[in-house]
């Protein structure tokens, strides 16, 4: 079968990916987009890990949920405000959107994680 699209004529498409150092702060993702944003008129896949320290964190209020030990709560709330203020720091005046989502997906969280303390265990059914 023939391509209808003669292959020397097609774009190259580049491929990033930036680790969690890279999404560390408001500065470092403006540094990521400077990168992304100077290579205009390729096509381009972008591939992002989660912020420096995010998964580890996510990793350990799971585990301090599933061990009812209460400190979950406040470092879950810390986490939270950690993203509205790159956020903020990022869109300023705009943030408003983007700091609703990020408060919708911290209360499906907040739920998940009291359901793991409830159950006093870790679930792989959560």
């Amino acid at each position: 079968m023939s391509s209808l699209i003669d292959p020397s004529q097609r774009e190259p498409i580049v491929a990033h990916k930036f680790g969690g150092t890279s999404m560390g702060s408001a500065d470092r993702i403006r540094g990521v987009a400077d990168i992304l944003v100077g290579r205009r008129g390729e096509q381009q896949i972008v591939v992002v890990s989660a912020m420096s320290k995010v998964t580890d964190a996510l990793i350990d209020l799971t585990k301090k949920a599933a061990a009812k030990d209460a400190s979950w709560t406040k470092d879950a709330l810390g986490l939270a405000e950690k993203h509205r203020e790159t956020a903020r720091a990022l869109l300023g005046a705009n943030a408003g959107p983007v700091i609703e989502r990020l408060d919708r997906e911290l209360h499906g969280m907040m739920e998940l994680l009291s359901a793991q303390a409830f159950l006093g265990s870790l679930s792989t059914d959560l």
